[in-house]
């Protein structure tokens, strides 16, 4: 299905931490604040503004998926469904909506409702309840899983099969567990009889010899050597020819076994068709005829299939001649003819184009890949056609390569197998659904990631198969809920370059309240990259991940040494952690501890301040008001501070990078009882020239600095005003800054 809905919102992160370092606090010879005062320039003032309200607060907001909302209350026992709609809520049409289970003295009224505001604002007005509000979830309890070894790795460090365990909960947001597709929790609710159901696989080949994890695959057809032998010769051992093998395994290995791999769709039929020429397997090649795979589509909905998976494709753009192709067409009968067509997004890593094809063809669902953390694959292609995502990264499988083994493989590849198994799942569990209920369910019962709602790098959110089959007998219930997200920038910062264009980025640590018809509720903390471009505006949003809203954020620059931009972090508990940043705009891996005990201090990213070329750190103590330089190793951690300045209670303090183009790092402080805005130009070793007035106003401000945004020699300020607007202040050398300019609002 061709997605449209896109909610500008934020991004999120859910980094697992590792302890590694520590930050020495060695005592030093103190030195004088840098004082002196000025005019400031007129281009630089902003009037005063009214301090921003609070985040809106509330409980949090369960969101069905039928689009209704569940209101809660205490009552009187055993009162009765009719009493519940007559105490107010005659107009609300939702008396088969009700539910009352009484004891103790007492009872629980559960309202499914579309107006839940008016709800409860009707049932407080009756007088008949202690207490009434919005349900939140409890995740069930799951029975045993298969014994196979794979699914049921405990250590924490062994990912295993990952992709279709439940270690996130029931909700990808704010997860610390790995953020799987939660097959394990959906096999008890599959219903049907394991034959009714049949999944195809069209892809490249079988090896000669065979496994006992895939000796329930039925081996159907080869349309490209046109015989009924899927298999390669014995001579054939490259891996990538085996590829259809390893897919086949991710849905269909024979599960609980106690041998190697749980497949997805639990012992659902899967049939595979083999669309590589043995003569391009014996030559070291990789590529398959289109005509072959079109066939195998068609002999696949004629043998029963109502299901079928390909995880292959090739680059293209959109175009008129798309119906010519005859993978578009069979796509087209099979989906007519009640088949659910499921195929990878493609793995190029770009935005926009190349589209993979046969993913954005219309009828079939595109599936993007996920890390285990739940942030998009570097390599998943993401633009206007992706779906949903799926787990695509260490899935185990089985290939067979070549007398029976199996490995690790990742790819968009890997991920659509996953969305396979489940529209299997729910063909068998009820026969009847369309391919349109299907992609319907699994679409809008995904986990939400990137951006709320619909977005280019998930789709509608990562599979969730558990959720799915809950929608099996009800898919006009799976909706897409009709819910308001609010931004609110709980934090600002300039970063020298992320994303490896030569210009400055912002980060954004954002806390977004959600609004369901009117009822706030609460939602996890995102982090994005705003790329900055070339005409001095804010780029589209990079996802940085989920899970930082008790992390205050810093944009120190290479922090480690390896040439890229990096992240660092603390948390309340005054941890310092470093994430290492990935050149594109996102961060790679979990953060590493490079500290702690900063609880007390304020931490400015200053990037060079001493002049040796790596990047440091400045800290005010609170209860001191010391000032405090941390060398950066250019390594990853720290040399012994260098007191530079004392008496700094009462300010703020930024990295401003190089104002005025002498290479050395200086900084600009708001004082916070007055607004004013003031600049100290570095002179060297960590200290600084007497400061100078640069404007006033600044109160209720987030001020960020320190780098270039625009790429030239001069770093330049970002400021976040009460009202969520952005502005830009070009800087023009000397310490001096251009006119404002509004780059952004809604923050």
């Amino acid at each position: 299905m061709t997605s449209y809905l896109r909610n500008k919102i934020i991004y999120s992160l859910a980094g697992i931490v590792v302890s590694i370092g520590v930050v020495g606090l060695t005592a030093v010879p103190a030195a004088s604040e840098p004082s002196g005062d000025a005019s400031p320039p007129a281009e630089l003032t902003i009037p005063s503004t009214e301090a921003a309200s609070a985040d809106p607060a509330g409980d949090q907001v369960v969101i069905q998926d039928d689009g209704l909302t569940t209101v809660v209350a205490t009552g009187p026992a055993d009162i009765a469904p009719a009493a519940v709609v007559s105490g107010g809520l005659h107009g609300l049409a939702v008396q088969r909506n009700v539910a009352v289970h009484s004891g103790a003295g007492a009872s629980v009224v559960m309202v499914r409702t579309a107006d839940p505001e008016g709800t409860i604002a009707a049932m407080e007005a009756s007088g008949l309840y202690r207490t009434v509000g919005l349900d939140y979830p409890v995740q069930p309890l799951l029975t045993s899983p298969p014994n196979d070894p794979y699914l049921n790795y405990s250590n924490p460090s062994q990912l295993g099969q990952w992709g279709l365990r439940n270690d996130q909960g029931n909700s990808a947001w704010g997860s610390n567990g790995r953020i799987g597709s939660r097959f394990v929790s959906a096999w008890p609710l599959v219903g049907g009889n394991a034959t009714t159901t049949k999944i195809a696989v069209v892809d490249t080949a079988f090896p000669a010899s065979n496994h006992p994890d895939l000796a329930g695959i039925v081996q159907k057809y080869d349309t490209a050597d046109n015989d009924a032998n899927v298999r390669l010769p014995a001579s054939v051992t490259n891996q990538a020819n085996f590829h259809g093998a390893a897919v086949s395994s991710i849905i269909g290995a024979v599960t609980n076994n106690s041998n190697a791999l749980a497949g997805a769709a639990y012992d659902t039929q899967v049939l595979f068709y083999k669309t590589m020429f043995d003569s391009t397997a014996l030559q070291g090649g990789e590529n398959m005829d289109n005509g072959a795979v079109a066939a195998a589509v068609r002999r696949a909905s004629a043998d029963g299939a109502k299901v079928i998976n390909m995880s292959l494709g090739s680059s293209c753009i959109p175009s008129a001649y798309w119906s010519y192709d005859p993978l578009y067409q069979a796509i087209q009968d099979v989906v007519k003819a009640g088949v659910t067509v499921v195929a990878s997004a493609g793995n190029w890593a770009e935005e926009g184009n190349p589209l993979g094809c046969p993913a954005s063809y219309p009828g079939v669902i595109a599936v993007g890949a996920t890390n285990p953390n739940g942030t998009r694959a570097a390599f998943s292609e993401y633009n206007q056609y992706v779906d949903i995502a799926a787990p695509g990264v260490d899935i185990w499988t089985m290939t067979n390569n070549p007398v029976g083994s199996s490995y690790s493989m990742q790819g968009t590849s890997a991920a659509a197998p996953h969305v396979a198994a489940a529209a299997g799942l729910l063909k068998r569990t009820n026969p009847s659904l369309t391919p349109a209920q299907v992609e319907r369910i699994l679409l809008y019962t995904a986990q939400d990631a990137g951006t709320f709602g619909w977005d280019s790098q998930f789709g509608w959110g990562i599979l969730d198969a558990t959720k799915a089959l809950q929608f099996a007998n009800n898919p006009n219930g799976a909706r897409p809920v009709s819910t308001t997200f609010v931004p609110h920038a709980r934090q600002v910062a300039v970063s020298p370059d992320l994303n490896g264009d030569g210009r400055g980025d912002l980060l954004v640590r954002d806390s977004m309240s959600a609004t369901v018809n009117g009822s706030a509720g609460a939602a996890q903390s995102k982090l994005l990259v705003y790329p900055f471009t070339a005409s001095a505006t804010l780029g589209s949003p990079i996802y940085a991940g989920v899970g930082w809203g008790n992390l205050t954020v810093y944009g120190p620059g290479d922090w480690s040494g390896d040439g890229k931009a990096d992240v660092m972090a603390t948390n309340s508990s005054g941890d310092l952690y470093m994430y290492r940043g990935a050149g594109n705009g996102t961060l790679t891996g979990s953060g590493v501890r490079v500290g702690w005990g900063w609880t007390d201090y304020r931490i400015i990213p200053s990037g060079d301040m001493n002049g040796d070329r790596k990047a440091d750190l400045l800290a005010i103590h609170n209860p001191t008001g010391d000032l405090w330089l941390y060398p950066g190793d250019g390594a990853g951690s720290f040399r012994s501070r260098v007191k530079v300045g004392n008496g700094w209670q009462g300010f703020e303090l930024y990295a401003a990078g190089d104002l005025n183009g002498d290479g050395r790092g200086d900084i600009l402080s708001v004082q916070r009882s007055t607004g004013d805005l003031y600049r100290y130009l570095g002179r060297g070793g960590g200290f600084f020239a007497t400061k100078l007035k640069v404007g006033n106003g600044w109160n209720g401000f987030q001020l960020a600095s320190g780098a270039s945004l625009d790429g030239d020699r001069y770093s330049d300020i970002v400021g976040l005003s009460p009202d969520w607007t952005l502005y830009y202040y070009k800087g023009l050398g000397g310490g001096q800054f251009a006119t404002k300019k509004q780059i952004g609002n809604g923050f």
